[in-house]
């Protein structure tokens, strides 16, 4: 007698019930336990919370990380102490966003206001936290993807505009950056639900979102009281000098 079981059709034929079926459909849906993106004992947060704590263990100690944490709060200048006190501090202040994972933004811009006043602060963190890997944040996007996402965006017939103002000329840095501002028009939002209606972002919200692009000059006071209502952090363009804007303060980058 064949054992059989319910296995749902495929490619648009009608049900089978052959247990060999069902099996081979559930054999697709498990993960590959011998694979490439196989999780070991640890999860990938806790690998990286465990080399943190490895690391803070033979750097600054626990009790001199909090002498610099109150000279920080109550100090801007000079600003290489402020730098090098930012830097002592950093695997301690990561291990301290990490500890719990309940930190919220403003909390931790009230402990390291920092962050908000003195320009590559967090670039220092993450080259302090990802030595290996801080030097190709920038330069894999210059040198390797900036090109490809620029002969790309020749192709596509919203991007024209924007692509006219890059010139013949320019250097790998400038097309860089254009490469960026041309992505959400290569890369445009999906759809989404408001109640009962679906909305879609239009392509100027969506580069707005992105990286929000003003004239030199422009009223930086007046500029953050309007961009309340947008969702922080997010970058903004003044001219040619990039800022983050997070929690209603604008983080000049160095």
């Amino acid at each position: 007698m064949v054992q059989q079981v319910f296995c749902p059709g495929r490619h648009h034929r009608p049900a089978l019930g052959f247990l060999e079926e069902c099996l081979r459909k559930r054999r697709k849906r498990m993960p590959d336990r011998n694979g490439p993106y196989a999780r070991g004992p640890a999860t990938a947060r806790g690998a990286a919370t465990a080399i943190i704590v490895a690391r803070s263990e033979s750097d600054t100690s626990v009790e001199r990380a909090l002498e610099m944490k109150e000279w920080l709060k109550n100090n801007i200048w000079p600003q290489d102490q402020v730098s090098e006190y930012m830097a002592d501090t950093a695997i301690h202040r990561a291990q301290w966003i990490r500890g719990d994972g309940t930190k919220s933004l403003p909390e931790i811009l009230a402990e390291y206001s920092r962050f908000l006043d003195t320009p590559g602060m967090i670039l220092q963190d993450f080259h302090m936290l990802y030595p290996a890997s801080s030097e190709k944040l920038t330069a894999n996007w210059v040198q390797t993807f900036s090109a490809k996402v620029l002969q790309f965006a020749k192709k596509e017939r919203n991007t024209q505009s924007l692509l006219s103002e890059l010139d013949e000329g320019a250097t790998a840095d400038t097309k860089g950056d254009m490469a960026l501002r041309v992505l959400p028009l290569l890369l445009p939002a999906p759809a989404f639900k408001v109640a009962k209606k679906t909305v879609r972002p239009s392509i100027d919200e969506t580069q707005r979102a992105f990286i929000n692009m003003q004239p030199a000059g422009t009223n930086m006071p007046e500029f953050l009281r309007q961009s309340q209502a947008q969702p922080q952090p997010f970058i903004a363009m003044i001219g040619a000098q990039a800022f983050t804007i997070i929690e209603g303060e604008a983080v000049c980058f160095k």
